[in-house]
């Protein structure tokens, strides 16, 4: 004897299945929580490069645009060029990221040279109390 199941049924068992499926592997996955966390680490170490350059590439679509727009009067005056008003859109973009992570260097520098300087000044004081803390504590094991 066959079963004949109206689409309804048929729906409903497929439901069903798919929400066993579900629980099912999220049962497993917090079973097995460290291994899957390690394996999502090492897949997100292995994309971080490929998000980074999607990120970057988004953030400067709007330059790359913007660029390519005033370069296409001066390269199109008789013939178009779409190659090379590409070509140069690209290379300012990548003059003004250039510049952009030189103007964040001249920024950081002065102020990490200043913060290295103060730590270095200020070394010897914290050594003398860092072994003042220690010899107390050492006094007070030795009581007990």
């Amino acid at each position: 004897m066959k079963l004949q199941l109206n689409e309804k049924q048929r729906a409903t068992g497929f439901l069903v299945v798919r929400t066993f499926t579900i629980c099912l592997l999220i049962g497993i996955g917090i079973w097995r929580f460290s291994e899957l966390t390690a394996i999502l680490k090492k897949i997100i170490a292995v994309l971080a490069p490929i998000i980074w350059g999607l990120v970057i590439a988004y953030l400067l679509s709007p330059i790359l645009i913007w660029t390519e727009n005033k370069c296409r009067p001066l390269f199109e005056k008789k013939k178009p060029h779409p190659i090379l008003v590409r070509v140069t859109a690209v290379c300012c973009c990548i003059l003004f990221l250039a510049a952009v992570l030189v103007g964040l260097t001249a920024m950081l520098l002065p102020e990490l040279y200043s913060s290295l300087k103060s730590l270095m000044m200020s070394l010897p004081d914290y050594m003398t109390s860092a072994t003042g803390w220690i010899g107390k504590n050492i006094e007070g094991l030795e009581e007990t």
